[in-house]
């Protein structure tokens, strides 16, 4: 026992079996490319899963004590678990025990523009308290990052830390850009600080569309003002914290619940989450679905290739059979037949981690922006260990099917017979019977999974998503700068939307502060007057709605019915009596079945606003996204220097869009007109296809 051990156990034997593998499968060209293209296939598209599952859900996440790290969101009546206010962070911040320190930021965006820049372009921007870069342990690239400890007033206001995109892109990857003053958001501001390359926070403010496709490239420091009034009521303050040690997340939960209560007088909670399953919670279950059906794929690629190897064992009875006569044991032949197809399932594996090595940026693309983590996605040392384990395991389990039938050869009977007898005689007919068998099981399972699949996204795009997405072309523009503020700013797009209307083959212009299937749902709350509540209600006492700030002529270019009143004009301006147009969800729910002439309170304003109108429901955050209630403003009464251009053509919509470009930028030059696309493509981004 001990000799046959050794003798499995040795390098030399080995080698000799190795050579004897390359030498016999390169007498069979057709039947080893098989093999190796079968297991390509399954290993690699298991590979390359298996990176995206180890990036997102496996590996910590690159901060130090990423295991204590937590986000904190506020819990109330009206916007259910979301942002939280200034008031409650600060409360949250002096009175918590559990929580070692306790850091704040919110999204925005902003306009980089100067002589030397170039085009003025919109960046991505964070705003974040000044202990945010030291609870996640990052260091400078160069310069200095916001710090506390000296008390947050000492970080002044117009300073700004960048990327290092930035940094390489717009600064000339210069030392010297530290301390140089750039213009952003139309004010001068010092650059103290650049990232470390790679450095991404993942957490996004659904509030802000455009943030959501790419990561934040300009930080800005965040004053905290809980007493400011204009504060009150803006749930926009992303919380991040790190429990105390042995603290744990009940314990943090219960405390910061209790905190909540008492600042807002029982109108919030809180709950607390660790950071990681936040950044990942949307994809895990989609992603694990998606790991479970490679892992079919692959179970089908070996199927097949033990049919290949039940198929070959045709012509090679005879062979072990004379093998055997001549005096090879039977361990010796199993050992060699493993070895063969160990050498298969290598090639096989090395193959298919090449292909999943090409094949990992297509992967990342087509998740798009809802793929979080998705710049740690690549071939690590962790990936490579699971494709040889995924390959070894392979060759052990459809390379024993030969072995185990040459261990149970006849030489005799072999030898016997005229023609080759298949290894295993009756035996191998059945094995092979029920190798059919499971494959066949297995190949329906999986078509029956991708016709369910097709036949649900079908469903989703024949879903009424209460607009006309055909030639819609959409745009954003960004206004910065104190000269656009207020109604400068609604003049800037109403006389582009008047210059555009002019463009040759365009039927209908508009804009609105969001557009349908961007993925974002920008809440404000409201209340009916006659409901026994008004201007005074507080925010967490009030209905939750969509809001959208549109220019006149937004329904009609959509394609959004008006079902009752009248659509926005160019007579509802500043300094008009204000109205709003509601949907027909939020005159179900919370005007009694009638909203025309009804009043309402919302935001800030202590004015009543008249209901003229009743549009259709739109499906505005995703298709699949059931319609909630929502109200819509005139621009010129709720402005926005944010606002997207939306273009309903008669030809092709993206044959108009450079036209479209020049007109705006001829207006000004510094506005950046970004995010050019079809409505029909941001369908397509929202279904994930």
């Amino acid at each position: 026992m001990r000799r046959a051990l050794a003798e499995w156990a040795s390098l030399d034997r080995c080698w000799l079996d190795v050579r004897w593998a390359l030498r016999t499968l390169g007498h069979s060209p057709g039947f080893t490319s098989a093999v190796v293209l079968t297991l390509a296939l399954g290993i690699g598209t298991n590979t390359a899963i298996f990176a995206v599952v180890n990036a997102v859900l496996l590996r910590p996440l690159p901060y130090p004590d990423a295991g204590r790290l937590v986000q904190v969101f506020e819990v109330s009546r009206v916007f259910g678990r979301s942002e939280a206010t200034a008031a409650t962070f600060a409360g949250w911040r002096d009175g918590s025990r559990t929580l070692e320190r306790l850091e704040a930021f919110t999204s925005t965006s902003l306009v980089v523009s100067g002589p030397d820049i170039g085009e003025a372009e919109e960046l991505a921007g964070g705003r974040v308290s000044p202990g945010f870069f030291g609870i996640l342990g990052v260091r400078a690239h160069r310069g200095r990052l916001f710090e506390s400890g000296a008390g947050d007033a000492s970080v002044a206001l117009e300073q700004v830390v960048v990327s290092h995109g930035v940094w390489l892109r717009l600064l000339g990857a210069r030392d010297s850009a530290v301390g140089r003053t750039i213009t952003l958001g139309g004010r001068a501001r010092t650059v103290v600080g650049v990232l470390p390359p790679g450095f991404r926070f993942e957490p996004l403010d659904s509030r802000h569309e455009a943030n959501a496709m790419r990561a934040t490239e300009v930080w800005l420091p965040l004053a905290v003002n809980p007493t400011d009034p204009n504060a009150a009521g803006r749930y926009d303050l992303r919380v991040v914290g790190k429990l105390e040690r042995g603290a744990t997340i009940d314990e943090a939960r219960a405390e910061l619940a209790a905190i909540a209560r008492r600042t807002t007088g029982g109108a919030s909670s809180a709950d607390v989450a660790l950071l990681q399953d936040e950044i990942v919670h949307g994809t895990r279950t989609t992603l694990l679905l998606l790991f479970g059906a490679v892992v079919f794929v692959l179970v089908i690629a070996c199927t097949n290739v033990a049919h290949l190897q039940l198929a070959r064992s045709m012509t090679r009875g005879r062979e072990m059979a004379i093998r055997l006569a001549i005096g090879a044991g039977r361990g010796s032949l199993a050992r060699q037949l493993l070895v063969e197809s160990l050498v298969v399932a290598l090639a096989g594996g090395a193959l298919g981690l090449l292909a999943a090595r090409l094949s990992l940026g297509l992967l990342v693309r087509l998740a798009g922006p809802d793929l979080p983590r998705a710049v740690a996605v690549g071939i690590d040392p962790i990936v490579m260990g699971f494709t040889c384990a995924v390959a070894c395991a392979v060759a052990i389990s459809f390379g024993s099917i030969p072995a185990l039938q040459a261990s149970a050869v006849d030489p005799n009977r072999q030898l016997r017979e005229r023609d080759a007898m298949p290894l295993g005689g009756r035996r191998g007919a059945r094995l092979m019977r029920v190798l059919v068998a499971g494959e066949t099981g297995l190949a329906l399972v999986l078509a029956v999974c991708a016709g369910l699949m097709l036949a649900s996204l079908w469903r989703v795009q024949r879903v009424d998503l209460g607009f006309r997405a055909d030639h819609l072309l959409t745009l954003r523009g960004l206004l910065s700068g104190q000269s656009y503020r207020g109604e400068a700013g609604v003049r800037f797009f109403m006389d582009v939307v008047a210059d555009l209307r002019r463009l040759p083959g365009v039927d209908a212009v508009a804009a609105a502060n969001v557009l349908p299937m961007g993925g974002v749902e920008p809440f404000q709350g409201f209340v009916v007057e006659g409901s026994g509540l008004g201007a005074a209600t507080p925010a967490a006492d009030r209905i939750r709605g969509q809001y959208r700030t549109v220019t006149p002529g937004y329904f009609e270019a959509l394609g959004i019915p008006l079902r009752r009143g009248r659509a926005f004009t160019d007579r509802d301006r500043a300094g008009a009596p204000l109205v709003a147009i509601v949907n027909e969800t939020a005159e179900r729910r919370h005007f009694g079945g009638s909203a025309l002439g009804q009043r309402l309170y919302s935001g800030r304003i202590d004015q009543p606003i008249e209901v003229i109108g009743v549009v259709g429901d739109v499906r505005h955050a995703y298709a699949r996204a059931e319609p909630l209630p929502e109200v819509y403003y005139p621009v010129a009464q709720a402005p926005s220097r944010v606002l997207w251009l939306v273009l309903r053509t008669s030809g092709d919509p993206m044959a108009v869009a450079p036209l479209v470009k020049a007109t705006i930028r001829a207006r000004d030059p510094a506005v950046p007109v970004d995010h050019v696309q079809t409505m029909d493509d941001r369908h397509a981004t929202s279904l994930g296809i």
